[in-house]
């Protein structure tokens, strides 16, 4: 198991909630930073379309990439826990996206830490 606090001076908790699309970005600024858990909630079952999480990088367009994807039917929680964390640089980000067509109330925890 990959022991974050060992290895990393700052660990950090972003946490959204909302009611309806989810849209959010991770953009921790001025640093190198690795992703080490998720957790997304929905109230209710949710919608037939996919929650997404897409690398916006930081260098160019061409090398974004599309990290998960989960069809959303019927699904209230995903959980991940990261044996290796995700690396990212500075100027990457990460987007959250999820149509929540149900309208459920939702909220979304990412913890990661930085040097």
């Amino acid at each position: 198991m990959y022991d974050v606090t060992a290895r990393h001076s700052q660990v950090r908790t972003q946490r959204w909630t909302g009611v309806g699309a989810i849209a959010v970005t991770l953009a921790p600024a001025g640093e190198r930073w690795w992703v080490t858990s998720l957790r997304l909630h929905l109230d209710a079952g949710g919608a037939a379309t996919d929650f997404t999480i897409i690398e916006d990088n930081g260098t160019a367009a061409v090398h974004d990439v599309l990290i998960y994807t989960r069809a959303m039917a019927a699904v209230t929680d995903i959980v991940m826990a990261l044996d290796t964390p995700g690396m990212f640089e500075e100027g990457d980000e990460l987007d959250f996206a999820y149509a929540n067509g149900g309208g459920a109330t939702w909220g979304l925890e990412i913890i990661y830490a930085s040097d």
